[in-house]
């Protein structure tokens, strides 16, 4: 974005800036994208992977697959893990705001361009 810094952080969210949720593990500038929100939300929703890889079309595997990167790419674990699910820890609930701003967002952009002059050619 024009006239902001980017920081080594976790998540960035124009509204909020550079969060604290982890801490990058080497000097990569980490930047979760959109499919790794779409992930944990779907999860963190759910509330296990089984739900998670329903709503999302994808194996199960995949989804664990997936949280496992992300936790990774951010140095924080996102989920406690027990029998009965996927419960958010701190650092989770955290990013939930933030992956809810950029789903929302998304979401707005997209409506915004419905109906707008132009077409695919």
């Amino acid at each position: 974005m024009p006239g902001t810094t980017r920081r080594r952080c976790a998540c960035w969210c124009p509204q909020a800036g550079a969060s604290t949720i982890g801490k990058a593990r080497n000097s990569a500038v980490i930047e979760p994208d959109w499919d790794d929100l779409k992930v944990f939300l779907a999860v963190a929703r759910g509330e296990s992977l089984s739900a998670a890889a329903k709503v999302l079309k994808r194996d199960p595997a995949t989804v664990g697959r997936r949280v496992a990167r992300l936790e990774e790419a951010l140095g924080a674990a996102l989920f406690v893990r027990t029998p009965a699910g996927y419960g958010l820890t701190e650092a989770g609930g955290r990013l939930i705001d933030h992956a809810e701003r950029v789903e929302q967002a998304i979401g707005q952009g997209a409506e915004a361009l419905r109906g707008a002059p132009g077409q695919l050619t």
